[in-house]
């Protein structure tokens, strides 16, 4: 028992590691950002890093950092989607929500409780500057385009995970599910390399 709360406690600190570098990336990249004329590259990596912070806390079951996320990677998705015009406004809040989510980690790192009226009140900013349709740049039209004027490109994806993936906090299916938001998704397994019965080890990938 002691050995599994070790390597749980290992777990999470590479969890809070990995998170810590992506605020680190997301404060860099929102302080470089410039009202109006905001560089594509730099959104989408702000992006990444709070979708992967918001992945990896919901994985683990800290549902205050991920469900507070979960507004902070919305409106960075319309931003990266020229949906919103990037304002001076909405970058200071973004600002604000990093080290909120800096304070939770330190929080639930160090067992303390975590500030639940700033991150309440930084949510209420976020959901009501979500819910203001003026600040979209660029509206989604009425007609939509046609299925007939879209490319169609289909993929064929082979992934191997190392056999320890699951030890490390990584969630396969996760993979899977971000595929299928992107389009019809197909999955074959390839049971070859399966051992029998009772020469799995639950903790294993196969």
């Amino acid at each position: 028992m002691a050995i599994d709360d070790m390597d749980m406690t290992e777990i999470h600190n590479i969890f809070y590691e990995e998170s810590y570098e992506g605020l680190d990336i997301m404060e860099s990249g929102l302080l470089g950002l410039t009202p109006g004329e905001a560089d594509a590259d730099t959104i989408n990596d702000i992006f990444r890093a709070a979708h992967s912070i918001k992945g990896g806390a919901a994985t683990f079951g800290f549902l205050t950092i991920s469900t507070f996320t979960h507004g902070v990677e919305t409106l960075l998705d319309q931003m990266r989607s020229k949906q919103r015009n990037v304002t001076e406004e909405d970058v200071g809040l973004l600002l604000e929500s990093v080290d909120c989510l800096r304070s939770m980690l330190d929080a639930i790192k160090g067992g303390g409780e975590t500030d639940e009226a700033q991150a309440a009140e930084l949510k209420r900013r976020l959901d009501e500057t979500l819910s203001q349709d003026q600040a979209l740049a660029h509206p989604m039209p009425v007609e939509a385009t046609p299925v007939e004027s879209l490319e169609t490109r289909n993929w064929r994806i082979q992934f191997v995970p190392e056999r320890n993936i699951m030890k490390t906090g990584n969630e396969p299916l996760r993979i899977f599910r971000e595929l299928k938001e992107l389009g019809e998704l197909k999955v074959t397994a390839n049971t070859t390399g399966l051992p029998a019965l009772y020469s799995l080890e639950p903790d294993e990938c196969y």
